[in-house]
């Protein structure tokens, strides 16, 4: 059971450091350091 829940939080963390990493990775920055993305990209 201690084993389930810690998988769960596990695949939790690296499910968000990915999806973390891939949206940062498409993030565009204008003249003035405002952040965006385009919509094709998402």
């Amino acid at each position: 059971m201690v084993n389930k829940s810690k998988n769960k939080i596990v695949n939790k963390v690296l499910n968000d450091k990915y999806t973390d990493s891939t949206f940062e990775s498409i993030k565009h920055l204008d003249d003035y350091g405002n952040e965006y993305w385009y919509a094709r990209e998402l």
